[in-house]
């Protein structure tokens, strides 16, 4: 029986020695990674792996965002610039449009000006016509009378009044005006005929 029990024995100190090895073995190691940063090497390396990996793909994708935000302002500001031409060529024709139409508005109240005074003018000239030819008419008319009956005329010139003629003659200014159908306020010209003597 001993020999059972040798063998169990031999077996519970085989048992124990290897027990005592292996937890000389985790004392150790327990013991160097304890004391080490090496037990944090794995977690660092996923970390870095982590980090690696989202740096590139937000890297591209910001990339690839921001170009294309690039091209669509470039774009944006290529369609401004050629709305900008286009309207600044609109304001320009409608600029040259209106100063046209400011020139031609301008020409056509001067032209209305000088047809409303050639329309006075013309009423004017019209009005000392008539007046000429009436008293052209009734000189005539009087010329025959008056020649026949000894009737003295005196030709205006210039510096004349009918005061200056009323002295000369030796009549009165009203006589002169009475015979000569002249009004209070009527003016004598160079070149007028005028009745001195009845």
């Amino acid at each position: 029986m001993m020999s059972n029990n040798n063998w169990f024995e031999e077996f519970e100190d085989e048992e124990m020695n290897a027990s005592k090895n292996v937890r000389k073995e985790k004392k150790l190691s327990s013991l160097f990674w304890e004391h080490s940063y090496l037990r944090y090497l794995p977690w660092f390396i996923v970390f870095i792996l982590v980090l690696a990996l989202l740096l590139t793909v937000f890297k591209d994708r910001d990339k690839t965002v921001v170009k294309e935000n690039f091209h669509s302002l470039q774009d944006r500001v290529f369609l401004l610039e050629k709305k900008l031409g286009g309207i600044q060529r609109q304001l320009s024709e409608l600029d040259r449009a209106a100063r046209s139409l400011n020139a031609s508005l301008e020409q056509r109240e001067a032209l209305y000006k000088q047809i409303d005074r050639l329309g006075q003018d013309l009423k004017g000239f019209k009005k000392e016509t008539r007046q000429k030819i009436q008293s052209l008419k009734k000189k005539k008319t009087t010329e025959k009378t008056e020649s026949n009956q000894g009737i003295e005329r005196y030709k205006v010139e210039k510096g004349d009044t009918l005061y200056s003629l009323a002295r000369k003659y030796k009549v009165t200014v009203e006589e002169l005006r009475k015979w000569n159908k002249l009004k209070k306020d009527q003016a004598i010209y160079p070149g007028q005929k005028l009745v001195v003597k009845p």
